[in-house]
């Protein structure tokens, strides 16, 4: 069920109708509304992720914020955002849903985000996805709040994170301060070799 639902087997299963019988098929199979279940299965985790993933890929966010809560009502013990790729894919969902969506509906979602796992189990990639659509969506308040969010819960920024960022910076402010900016956060990121230079280049 997962490998259908990635959509990669040939161009004809690319289809969001497809992956939605495929899916339904698949919960009715796995998700007893009266049975409790304590969490959800790595292969779960694999089908949903590639399921959202095709959602979002074909511009239907709102229909996988609406599986969400479909899947939660279903079982309340079923915790989607365990799994931080599929929480990034919520991110993505939030800020491209039709009403109401853009980098602050993501960021709200983020927020609770962090508050439910308590600090644990949150991984850059969430800030990562975050910052990439405030950059989309030319936000750079949104964007600086997500970047001190990151040093405040002691996460290491790496290129995914300074690449959107350096260049929403480079739109809004001077060359100079958006070296400045990169040279006092340096000594947080693990990226390799010429990544800062490549990330400068980029922003630049």
């Amino acid at each position: 069920v997962a490998l259908l639902l990635e959509g990669k087997l040939c161009a004809k299963w690319d289809d969001p109708d497809v992956a939605r019988g495929i899916f339904q098929y698949w919960v009715g199979k796995n998700f007893n509304p009266t049975k409790k279940q304590a969490g959800c299965r790595k292969f779960d985790k694999l089908v949903i992720l590639n399921y959202f993933q095709t959602l979002n890929r074909h511009g239907l966010s709102d229909q996988v914020l609406e599986t969400e809560s479909l899947l939660r009502e279903r079982n309340a013990n079923f915790l989607l955002d365990e799994n931080k790729y599929i929480g990034v894919q919520l991110v993505v969902a939030h800020s491209k849903k039709e009403k109401g969506g853009g980098s602050i509906a993501a960021a709200e979602f983020v927020g609770n985000y962090v508050k439910k796992s308590k600090r644990r189990n949150v991984d850059v990639a969430i800030f990562n996805v975050l910052i990439f659509e405030c950059a989309a969506h030319n936000d750079i308040e949104t964007a600086q709040n997500a970047f001190l969010q990151i040093r405040q819960l002691s996460l290491i920024p790496n290129d995914r994170t300074y690449g959107p960022y350096l260049s929403l910076l480079c739109k809004h402010g001077t060359t100079l301060r958006v070296l400045e900016k990169f040279e006092d956060n340096l000594e947080m990121s693990t990226l390799r070799g010429g990544s800062h230079k490549i990330s400068i280049k980029t922003a630049l």
